[in-house]
């Protein structure tokens, strides 16, 4: 796996790879991305891959900081959305999981996991 920003590293489960990559600023994912650990110390946006039917994405932050983490991408059949609020500011432990079926990003998972 390529560094872009951050640590990455690879797993192997059941004859599948999945990759796991750290991001703590300005990100855009492609679809080698599996697991995405995010922080920030500054507001920043994480920009999802075009839509690949049958892929996941599982977003995870790990800081509490007071900075906004936006997601942008084709989510739930609108182009160009930019959310604000699955990782708002001064929210540790937040989690999303994104499933596309090749057309959008549908959210299944969002919010605060303890």
């Amino acid at each position: 796996t390529t560094t872009l920003v951050g640590t990455d590293t690879t797993q192997t489960l059941s004859n599948k790879t999945f990759a796991s990559n750290s991001y703590s600023t300005t990100q855009t994912l492609t679809v080698a991305n599996d697991f995405v650990f995010i922080s920030a110390s500054a507001a920043w946006t994480l920009t999802l891959p075009s839509p690949a039917a049958g892929k996941s994405l599982y977003i995870s932050r790990t800081d509490a900081t007071a900075f906004i983490i936006s997601v942008s991408g084709h989510i739930n059949g609108t182009a160009a959305t930019t959310n604000t609020t699955w990782f708002p500011a001064s929210t540790a432990n937040r989690r999303l999981l994104l499933i596309s079926n090749g057309t959008t990003w549908y959210p299944m998972i969002a919010g605060a996991v303890s």
